[in-house]
């Protein structure tokens, strides 16, 4: 890892592509369908960014990017071991909170579902650069994981604070992503991205299930997105779209839709915005509004780049 100020000229780029994963803990489960559908039309990235289970998901496509991965991935979204990733125990909660740790579940479930599904132990060995973001626990600033233990960066990125344990890599104290950079538009332009593919776990404003979504889509979304796009003219963004999530953040049920919908919305999408132009094409045309990281004021994108360590 290391820190320092990024160049953002993207005019006078050579054009990269970056798949960028958001968080959303089960909801990641549309994402599949989005990375299929991708892969279908012949779109495969030079880079991944992804925080949180947007990590997970592109570690296991950063390995091997083809469409018999992505099945394999599915079938992984239809029966996970629950029991394992989030294993809830009252005693074991209790003994958590008894001792003041800090968070209710030990993490070794998901280290050995992890380890079981990624078999590349080093993030600069996949096939395909991943990128995973956390956040400093002291700094509340986004970490880029790139090189490393592939297991420690992907349980940084997943050590949602209170729940799972924080981890440290080198002296640094890492939680969830998703606390700095929710949807990391931000750190995939850092890394020399000009066209993005955001895979969100959410829908649209406009579709967001309940007011609360559609609040903070709205408040967080949409201000920091247009800030971002007239700071970056030379950076082309497609968002997505993503079908309605169910409300229950740790349930797998909805797996199976989630991943179907998702399919058929961007299967629809790039049809309608990304056939018959070149795929790095730099421009707005076709785009919908950029999605900025959530849960960050309107410029992050600007304030966090100054410093962030890769």
């Amino acid at each position: 890892m290391s820190d320092g100020t990024i160049a953002l000229d993207a005019a006078h780029r050579r054009p990269r592509t970056a798949f960028v994963l958001a968080g959303g803990a089960t909801r990641g489960a549309s994402q599949v369908g989005m990375l299929q559908a991708l892969t279908e039309h012949g779109i495969r990235p030079d880079l991944i960014v992804g925080t949180s289970i947007g990590a997970l998901n592109g570690a296991c496509f950063a390995e091997s990017p083809t469409l018999e991965t992505i099945d394999r991935l599915a079938h992984l979204w239809e029966a996970p071991p629950r029991s394992q990733i989030f294993s809830f125990s009252a005693r074991s909660v209790a003994q958590n909170v008894r001792q003041r740790k800090g968070y209710v579940l030990d993490n070794s479930g998901l280290r050995d579902w992890i380890r079981l599904n990624t078999s590349v132990e080093r993030l600069e060995d996949l096939t395909i650069a991943l990128h995973a973001v956390a956040t400093d626990a002291a700094t509340r600033r986004p970490v880029v994981l790139s090189s490393g233990d592939t297991v420690q960066a992907l349980l940084a990125s997943s050590a949602i604070p209170g729940v799972f344990p924080a981890i440290t890599i080198d002296d640094i104290t890492l939680i969830d992503g998703g606390s700095s950079a929710d949807v990391p538009i931000g750190p995939a332009v850092g890394l020399g991205a000009t066209t993005l593919y955001v895979l969100p776990t959410l829908p649209g404003h406009d579709t967001a299930p309940g007011l609360v979504w559609q609040f903070l889509d709205r408040v967080f979304g949409q201000p920091a997105a247009a800030a971002f796009a007239a700071d970056h003219p030379g950076v082309e963004i497609h968002r997505l779209p993503a079908p309605r999530p169910h409300d229950n953040p740790v349930s797998f049920r909805d797996s199976r839709r989630l991943i179907d919908e998702s399919l058929a919305l961007t299967r629809t999408y790039l049809a309608d915005h990304v056939d018959g132009r070149a795929p790095t094409a730099a421009g707005r045309v076709g785009c919908t509004r950029p999605a900025q990281d959530l849960r960050t004021p309107a410029s992050a994108g600007r304030a966090a780049l100054r410093r962030w360590v890769r």
